[in-house]
């Protein structure tokens, strides 16, 4: 069995309660990325200690959710320099005194102060989650327990757990406590629920969407009997708020294996998520209805949160930010990811004005993920005969959007030259969208002017040769700019007050 090393912090917590005649082991979702080679995010402990012995032990704590047994010790951050390991070493441990006997040392982290070189810094603390073996009670809303009842037996904490890959806990006295089998799944590669499927999504409805977010994170499989217990009680997740499904949705868009989405629609939750989630589904293309999944969103695209879900909605464009209002999605995300599902019915820009001008609209960033991600689905759809079908939901049809880059240059502007010829048309849509990322690099390069900020003229200038103040200023600065946009040589403050002049009404 392998064994997991435990960080410094953790060991000195479950020392400290041991000490104490508690029990206490990291639990959970630690334990489970240790075993897979994966850096855990955090490191939860569970105890045999209530939340008032806790705090009796470690005084410097904070009452994080009291009501259900939880309290965070604070600890002095760890110190990932090997420089100063044995000065962080010594430092740590006067913090870990202090922490359990509640002195100040102000000397909780290695480093020195800038304003006194000399001197240590003031203490950098970070929260340890310490929960009491619990018993959770009725989940009366299919999402809290309406109570929770404090035990001494960690196999009953345990038994309340969603997932056995998430049910197992450590120690250095006992190993590795595994009561349900997590072990033996991770084995197997899957995510099975903790005794009774249909109970544990009873009891918490949004367990079912992190099933199908841990098995796209971890490239596992689900369970069959949880899987069918997500299709049958599907409806439940209506419980749950919109925010903390946005969050498991995220989640899986960010993962190895995004194409997992497509779990969404074929277990049923889509259509209990908003009014028009399933939409991106219904829409877009045919989702197969067997499980595994098909890889219709590839796991190569950029790790950009707007650009994943801006591709997933890209079968929905007019649809994509109402879709992410509902699922009361950041404004950030909203704006751009949605001008990514719009692109996807948008020609490819066949000049370097075109390109200019819609660089100047979404962005460098934006425009050139956007690039990226439709190179990704036509690699995708390329790579897999059955992935055919869904070249149309990859990119907009060929003819009307991705061809006109590849026709003929007859302009000294034209932004790509004659293509190869091709038997292979996506090969010579990839040519397209090549050409027109190099005329992108092209002009950040040479800096061309592709925004209002960077005129060589402003409103002021405007109105020192007699445009009046108002709307009148901002239509002639966009004329410039469009003109600038065609030929970024006129981007001099005399041309632009030339042509600015012309254009007074």
């Amino acid at each position: 069995m392998k064994k997991i090393k435990l960080p410094s912090n953790v060991e000195y917590i479950i020392h400290q309660l041991e000490r104490a005649g508690y029990e206490a082991y990291a639990v959970g979702g630690c334990v489970r990325d240790s075993l897979l080679g994966r850096v855990p995010g955090d490191w939860d402990i569970t105890t045999s200690a209530r939340p008032e012995q806790v705090k009796a032990v470690f005084r410097r704590t904070i009452d994080t959710g009291i009501q259900h047994g939880t309290v965070t010790v604070l600890m002095p951050a760890e110190q990932a320099d090997s420089s100063v390991a044995g000065e962080a070493s010594g430092i740590q441990g006067d913090a870990r005194r202090a922490a359990s006997q509640g002195v100040h040392t102000g000397t909780a982290h290695a480093g020195r102060s800038a304003e006194h070189p000399g001197a240590r810094s003031m203490p950098v603390w970070e929260g340890y989650e310490v929960t009491t073996y619990r018993i959770d009670g009725a989940y009366l809303d299919g999402r809290h327990p309406s109570a929770v009842q404090f035990t001494p037996s960690l196999h009953e904490d345990l038994a309340r757990r969603d997932f056995t890959i998430n049910a197992m806990a450590v120690n250095d006295r006992s190993g590795i406590v595994d009561d349900f089998g997590g072990l033996e799944d991770l084995g197997r590669r899957v995510v099975r629920a903790v005794g009774e499927p249909e109970q544990r999504f009873q009891e918490d409805a949004l367990r079912m969407l992190r099933a199908l977010r841990f098995s796209a994170q971890l490239g596992f499989d689900i369970d069959p009997a949880t899987w069918e217990a997500v299709r049958k009680l599907a409806p439940n997740l209506e419980h749950v708020s919109k925010e903390r499904i946005a969050v498991e949705l995220t989640k899986l868009l960010m993962s190895d294996h995004p194409e997992h989405i497509a779990l969404v629609s074929t277990s049923g939750l889509s259509e209990y998520i908003s009014e028009h989630f399933a939409d991106a589904f219904h829409d877009a293309i045919d989702v197969p209805d067997d499980y595994p999944v098909y890889p219709w969103m590839p796991s190569d695209l950029p790790a950009e949160r707007y650009l994943r879900w801006g591709v997933f909605l890209r079968g929905v464009p007019d649809r994509a930010r109402g879709i992410l209002r509902e699922l009361k999605i950041d404004n950030d995300t909203i704006a751009k990811a949605g001008t990514v599902a719009q692109l996807f019915q948008e020609p490819l820009p066949d000049s370097r004005y075109k390109i200019r001008k819609k660089l100047s609209e979404v962005g460098y960033e934006t425009y050139e993920n956007y690039l990226r991600a439709v190179t990704c689905l036509l690699l995708a759809a390329r790579d897999a005969e059955w992935m055919r079908p869904y070249l149309d939901a990859a990119c907009p049809k060929q003819e009307t959007v991705i061809m006109p880059c590849c026709q003929t240059a007859t302009k000294p502007d034209s932004a790509c030259s004659a293509p190869e010829k091709h038997k292979d048309p996506t090969a010579e849509l990839l040519d397209c969208i090549r050409r027109v990322q190099f005329e992108v690099a092209a002009i950040r390069v040479a800096g061309d002017c592709i925004e209002l900020k960077n005129l060589e003229i402003s409103g002021q200038d405007l109105m020192a040769i007699g445009i009046p103040r108002g709307p009148e200023i901002g239509r002639i600065l966009h004329a410039l700019l469009d003109q600038v946009l065609q030929d970024p040589s006129q981007n001099h403050r005399e041309r632009l007050t030339e042509l600015a002049r012309g254009m007074m009404l």
